[in-house]
């Protein structure tokens, strides 16, 4: 119950340690999964009663332990599946701000690029260009050209 009202509070929780603390509650519950396997194991044994050491009327409370157990397991299957909506919800969220910080940056790169190119382009320092010497190769060149000459 304790660990369930930790997990319901991370639910809540959005801070940047979420992921260090969804990975420390999902040790702690595969730990406690671990446990109850092995109580169910040597609960399943006991029921076996290889030696005839329990009588007949005493094996009805190695069942209810057994159904008891298994009501364990499977509360801390559950807990652990809402650990990882947690976690996958975190960072679906993440993916989400990623994704609009990089849809920024695809539409200011769309914008700038043409205009790096015609600077690039046109920025260029030297005289042996094809469109320089030829006439109407620049147009505003060649009308300073020929009110020049």
């Amino acid at each position: 119950e304790q660990l369930q009202k930790e997990i319901e509070h991370l639910d809540k929780d959005d801070s940047i340690s979420l992921p260090h603390v969804v990975r420390e509650l999902s040790k702690e519950l595969l730990i406690l999964r671990n446990y109850y396997d092995s109580l169910l194991i040597i609960g399943e044994e006991l029921q076996m009663n290889y030696h005839n050491l329990f009588k007949k009327d005493d094996m009805r409370y190695f069942e209810i332990y057994i159904r008891k157990i298994e009501r364990y397991v499977k509360s801390i299957e559950m807990l652990r599946e809402l650990v990882m909506q947690i976690h996958d919800s975190y960072t679906s969220s993440l993916n989400y701000d990623l994704n609009k910080t990089m849809q920024f940056f695809t539409m200011t790169t769309t914008l700038f690029y043409p205009l790096t190119l015609m600077t690039g382009w046109y920025g260029m320092n030297f005289v042996y260009m094809p469109e320089i010497s030829y006439k109407y190769g620049y147009y505003i060149k060649g009308r300073r050209a020929s009110r020049r000459g």
